[in-house]
């Protein structure tokens, strides 16, 4: 059965990996006649070695005639066939299994997961002929890199990493070098990604129909919530032959996509766009959104590269100037004079995955320090201050608490 031939392609793959490379000889001859090159290539094969043990591949003879250099000779037949031109074939798992074992990518542990996880992020679809397709999103994601010069997509990067990572189970390096080292490699790819946004949103739009207000047909729910661009009011619709719904001005022509859940008028406005809140209940539990900043999450929240693809909730906002915006204690307080600004504070920042020291002049200063702990610490301003660098520029002492057993490795414990 399936079993017993799946058990036989791993034996037969293990016995080829321990047998001798194929050898053979290869002859090209070059021909000419008139101003036209010709080049025919003929196989002889003199050991099959591995081969012998493993007949999923094929490497057959090729037969031509003995010719010695310089020779003339008279052509039997000169035929000019028509044809076309043929787009490679898809994919196979066999194939992607192959390529990214002869790239470097993934162990034996870990390919089936990678092409898992490539199917999960909708980046291609495989077919019931075990056959790979990208998806729209994959190819958008692919051509917009591209677009800006940037090789995320290539296999050679992914395998640097995948070197990296073998280092550091060999013992030849440590993870917090590596982590550094990718870290500065990633950073100005970052920093692009946010320069070149407007180009690869231009980029990935050939591969999307964009949604317009026309395209939402069936109103579900009048006069939710008030617009912040004309004041006018927005209604929830649908489109006619989707899910999927959206706050619509009836004057402009924006749809902003709403979350899963009831959705009603909140009175409160953003302090940033000027849109009305609006409030979303789903199984029992609710929260507010701004509809403009859920679409397009303000700068000065995503600079820590933090995307929110699953859209930006109020309680996420660290704002002061909105009450919605439950900003932790101790946020916002200086913490130190900016080393690039001479009259301005670092102050204490918190993002979706860490807390951090950013300028209070962003964004002209960028300046920023990251703080350990991630997503798991929990750190407060206190009210003294470093007895070493009492001088002219003093240095609050923050307190840091962590969960037990995620205390990280860069932090003494003595």
């Amino acid at each position: 059965g399936k079993q017993a031939q799946l058990y036989e392609l791993v034996v037969r793959h293990f016995l080829a990996c321990c047998s001798k490379n194929a050898i053979g000889a290869e002859t090209t001859v070059e021909i000419s006649i008139g101003v036209e090159q010709f080049v025919s290539k003929g196989l002889m094969i003199k050991e099959l070695n591995w081969l012998k043990v493993y007949p999923y591949e094929r490497w057959s003879d090729k037969d031509i005639p003995i010719f010695t250099e310089g020779e003339q000779f008279e052509p039997t037949e000169l035929a000019m066939t028509e044809g076309r031109t043929q787009a490679p074939p898809l994919l196979s798992e066999a194939d992607l299994i192959s390529l990214m074992d002869s790239h470097g990518i993934g162990t034996d542990a870990t390919i089936a997961e990678h092409i898992t996880k490539v199917q999960q992020r909708d980046y291609a679809i495989k077919s019931d002929s075990q056959q790979f397709s990208p998806t729209s999103l994959g190819k958008s994601l692919v051509t917009s890199y591209e677009a800006i010069g940037l090789e995320l997509a290539r296999p050679h990067f992914r395998a640097r990493m995948e070197q990296d990572m073998t280092k550091i189970a060999s013992g030849q390096t440590s993870a917090r070098v590596v982590i550094e080292e990718w870290m500065e490699i990633m950073k100005p790819i970052f920093q692009r990604c946010i320069a070149g946004q407007t180009q690869m949103a231009q980029e990935m739009s050939v591969f999307f129909q964009p949604l317009n207000a026309s395209s939402w047909s069936q109103t579900l729910q009048r006069n939710v919530s008030q617009c912040g661009v004309c004041s006018g009011l927005m209604d929830l619709k649908k489109q006619r032959n989707g899910e999927t719904r959206a706050l619509v001005c009836r004057s402009c022509s924006e749809p902003f996509t709403m979350p899963k859940g009831s959705v009603s008028g909140y009175d409160k406005t953003c302090p940033i766009c000027n849109f009305q809140v609006v409030e979303i209940t789903n199984n029992g539990k609710s929260y507010k959104i701004c509809p403009h900043c859920n679409k397009r999450p303000p700068l000065e929240q995503m600079r820590d590269g933090v995307t929110f693809a699953s859209g930006f909730r109020c309680f996420e906002c660290s704002d002061a100037r909105c009450s919605l915006a439950t900003s932790r204690p101790g946020l916002n307080v200086p913490i130190r004079p900016c080393f690039m600004c001479a009259n301005k504070q670092l102050l204490l920042k918190k993002s979706k995955i860490s807390y951090y020291l950013g300028c209070e002049g962003y964004p002209t200063c960028k300046a920023s320090i990251w703080l350990p702990g991630g997503n798991d610490a929990s750190i407060l301003p206190t009210q003294n201050f470093c007895s070493v660098c009492q001088g002219g520029s003093p240095l609050r002492l923050l307190e840091f608490k962590f969960k037990r057993g995620s205390v990280p490795p860069e932090v003494p414990l003595t």
